[in-house]
């Protein structure tokens, strides 16, 4: 019988980008447990009916939670479509997208492609909201370097949908200079997920903030 999750925290597949790259949900769910995780956050490497039901029965008999990483329905609303229903029929309690996967201060030269991945952005937003709805599960989108909190509050006010959520990096917006904080506290009514991307790590000089290894490190947060 296999151990039960020693903490809540899951693991993304985010996690590791250099010397090992998850490539199947499965091997990436056995990892996750073996390391204690609470569940994972992962893209489902199919969406055969059959391979979903595994992910399902894994996710199940190991007491994790499932999030499944989804891409912004752009162009191919289909393909997210899909990933929703796929999604729902694994168990997962959201799909987690972002609208950029670069930085903000190092995508856009100028202000003109600045506004165009607004433009294309709302669109996209519009599109995936009733896909989700009719899927009937929750979909989170990441302040992923892209939105100051300010922004991405005014994007949650302009489309109501219960469905449409927050993905709460606690520590990406640091890079936008903004509060980590007022991020949390702007948009934590909306937030379905929490993701820490960023931990302070003291050294003999001063605290520096940088990625660290899971389980270390600490986030602490004051009001001003």
């Amino acid at each position: 019988m296999r151990a039960a999750p020693t903490t809540k925290m899951g693991i993304a597949t985010t996690c590791y980008m250099t010397a090992w790259r998850p490539r199947d949900t499965l091997e990436f769910i056995e990892h996750a447990q073996s390391l204690g995780g609470g569940g994972v956050q992962a893209s489902l490497s199919s969406l055969d009916k059959a391979y979903v039901s595994k992910v399902r029965a894994k996710i199940e008999e190991y007491g994790m939670f499932l999030e499944v990483m989804g891409p912004l329905p752009r162009q191919d609303a289909a393909q997210f479509e899909a990933v929703l229903r796929a999604a729902k029929e694994a168990g997962a309690v959201c799909v987690r997208s972002a609208c950029l996967s670069g930085r903000r201060y190092e995508t856009f030269a100028t202000l003109a492609a600045w506004k165009s991945f607004v433009d294309e952005s709302h669109t996209a937003i519009k599109r995936g909201i009733p896909l989700a709805e009719k899927a009937g599960i929750d979909w989170a989108l990441e302040n992923h370097k892209d939105w100051t909190a300010a922004e991405f509050a005014a994007i949650l006010r302009r489309y109501s949908s219960p469905r449409l959520g927050v993905c709460l990096d606690t520590g990406n917006n640091i890079s936008l200079l903004d509060d980590p904080m007022e991020v949390v506290e702007t948009l934590r009514t909306r937030s379905r997920r929490t993701s820490r991307t960023w931990a302070s790590r003291r050294t003999r000089m001063d605290s520096c903030c940088r990625k660290c290894r899971w389980a270390t490190g600490s986030s602490i947060f004051r009001r001003s």
